[in-house]
């Protein structure tokens, strides 16, 4: 379980990211970040419906020692 650690916190650093590319002035980003930024609703989406369902996956292959 010692990878847990490591990925609260990066997965709390991609979260800031995410929030921080929606929260910033569409003036400030380059044209590549203003395309990833548009994209941006459907990937949150999909990454709250993985968030949901990691946890449980996680534990099922520790307990079969394939993590």
């Amino acid at each position: 379980m010692a990878l847990q650690g490591y990925e609260v916190r990066m997965e709390s650093r991609f979260a800031a990211a995410l929030g921080l590319l929606w929260w910033i002035l569409n003036d400030e980003l380059d044209a590549a970040l203003r395309e990833r930024r548009k994209e941006l609703p459907q990937g949150c989406s999909v990454y709250e419906t993985m968030a949901v369902a990691l946890p449980y996956f996680r534990e099922l292959l520790t307990c079969f020692f394939a993590f």
